[in-house]
């Protein structure tokens, strides 16, 4: 199994993050290859739904992920479902953090820590280490940069 995290300081309170963050409808201007979210179920905290990012030539890209959102915590846990492949698992875990700063503002860390595996076994070592990990950080960082461009700039989104 497979692990990136990467952190990054938001100023601005928590209560603001979480909720552009937590807001599902404002995932296509968070994730930078997401095109559309369509919401399949919804049971208590956790939502079921399809993601479609922008396609590679004229083949739409799609998944399904279960996201489960601690309001309390401030956690959101999303889970892909299928197609799993190259996947064998993908598991990414967001938590928010209030951070108390002297003579100033409080400040927020949001911490993304992704587990994933690769289907393929001895080469999926190989492109695991060499190539997934390195495409996810990169696409969290981006994720986590707009994020707290967003919330800095007083951005709200999302089709309440």
């Amino acid at each position: 199994m497979f692990r990136v995290e990467r952190s990054i300081v938001i100023n601005e309170e928590i209560t603001k993050v979480w909720q552009i963050a937590s807001n599902i409808n404002n995932w296509h201007e968070i994730f930078p290859r997401c095109r559309d979210i369509k919401i399949l179920a919804r049971e208590g905290n956790k939502t079921i739904f399809e993601v479609t990012v922008r396609s590679i030539g004229n083949l739409p890209i799609k998944w399904r992920v279960s996201r489960v959102v601690d309001e309390v915590a401030k956690t959101m846990t999303s889970k892909r479902e299928r197609p799993k492949f190259p996947l064998r698992v993908l598991i990414n875990e967001r938590t928010f953090e209030e951070i108390m700063k002297k003579d100033q503002e409080n400040v927020t860390k949001v911490t993304l820590i992704s587990n994933f595996d690769i289907s393929v076994p001895v080469v999926g070592w190989l492109i695991g280490k060499y190539i997934v990990a390195k495409l996810i950080q990169r696409i969290v960082g981006i994720e986590q940069e707009t994020l707290k461009k967003m919330s800095e700039e007083n951005k709200l989104l999302g089709r309440f």
